[in-house]
């Protein structure tokens, strides 16, 4: 079903969302669905990577991605909460019960390798908190993922099922993901009066879509973000 496909990176994208916001991230907030945790197929076959003090690396993507030391990075542990809460507040009421179904179906296959933040989440008296989540899907079973460009098409399409409201722009392309060939898909996410602006970068390499989630409030946030981006290398090179 291929309405699974980007499901679990658009719930880590909402709680990117919260995370620039200085939202704590414990609990499930009221109006979330709960949602299982089962077990990862993708764990398994390209595994969680290695993290020494600030440098994160993964063997399958050729993956090597340094962090500045005044960033937090998230452990496992606070991940798989962000990512359980993630998917609660996505799938809150009135959402379409097939997108719920998506999400779940989607745990298997979904795999977030790092998630970095300009502050820890929930440090008191944040406006603004940017952040840099790394996320690899599965797509083996998917033929018609050649690229970027239709995983980002696909990820517009879920995005626009959440039950936060989000907008999204046209899919840019031209861009790197180490030296990789890259999309982009722009987007905005609603959190009360407050909009968080997000870049969802993707590639494929081999059975897996390679995703950058970058969520930031200000110009110059990003540009710190997307400096981390610019510095990436993957695909062995």
């Amino acid at each position: 079903m291929r309405k699974t496909i980007t499901a679990c990176i658009a719930a880590v994208g909402l709680l990117n969302a919260l995370g620039t916001l200085g939202c704590g991230t414990s609990g499930t907030p009221p109006g979330a669905t709960s949602v299982s945790q089962p077990e990862n197929k993708a764990s398994s076959e390209i595994g969680y990577g290695t993290l020494l003090g600030h440098t994160y690396s993964n063997d399958y993507f050729g993956l090597s991605v340094s962090i500045p030391d005044e960033w937090y990075i998230q452990n496992r542990e606070e991940a798989a909460e962000v990512l359980r809460i993630g998917k609660a507040v996505t799938l809150g009421q009135g959402v379409d019960p097939n997108f719920k179904a998506a999400v779940e179906a989607s745990q298997t296959n979904t795999l977030q390798l790092l998630s970095a933040f300009r502050h820890p989440p929930g440090t008191p008296g944040l406006v603004s908190n940017p952040t840099v989540s790394i996320i690899a899907e599965r797509v083996k079973h998917l033929p018609g993922i050649r690229s970027g460009a239709e995983y980002c098409a696909m990820l517009k399409q879920s995005l626009g099922q959440s039950a936060i409201k989000t907008e999204s722009d046209a899919v840019l392309s031209g861009l790197k993901i180490g030296s990789l060939d890259a999309h982009c898909l722009p987007a905005r996410m609603t959190v009360g009066t407050i909009v968080i602006q997000q870049r969802f970068y993707a590639t494929r390499y081999k059975d897996y879509v390679l995703a950058v989630i970058v969520s930031y409030s200000a110009d110059e946030e990003l540009l710190t973000a997307e400096k981390i981006l610019s510095e990436i290398k993957a695909g062995g090179k």
